[in-house]
């Protein structure tokens, strides 16, 4: 049985599941250079993840880390995912999600979180 915990601050729901927010929220900051003009006066700012907080240093067996998709690709762990392939109400809002987005290490694979 896999156990999900919700690192983000709003309830997630998964299908016909409401998973509930733990209490903490797992953010990352961000680092930026400094700033290059382009033709046209366009501005590229090159930004890069930084430090991630809220993420447990030590992950309980069989469980994945519900968070944003930008910590969640930042992380790039074997236990961190996002929601995905949203659902959306007639107004176009988010109301939920059929699935959930996993970023690990290219050689990790399911059966190694078991």
């Amino acid at each position: 049985m896999v156990n999900l915990v919700n690192l983000t601050p709003h309830p997630i729901n998964l299908g016909d599941r409401v998973i509930q927010p733990s209490g903490i929220v797992a953010r990352t900051t961000e680092v930026k250079e400094d700033p290059i003009l382009v033709s046209g006066g366009i501005v590229l700012q090159r930004i890069f993840p930084g430090k991630i907080e809220g993420l447990p240093e030590n992950p309980e067996p069989s469980t994945f880390y519900i968070v944003s998709r930008e910590v969640a690709q930042a992380a790039h762990l074997p236990h961190v995912v996002s929601p995905y392939d949203y659902v959306r109400d007639d107004q176009g809002r988010i109301i939920g999600c059929k699935s959930l987005a996993w970023f690990p290490p290219q050689e990790c694979k399911v059966q190694d979180l078991e």
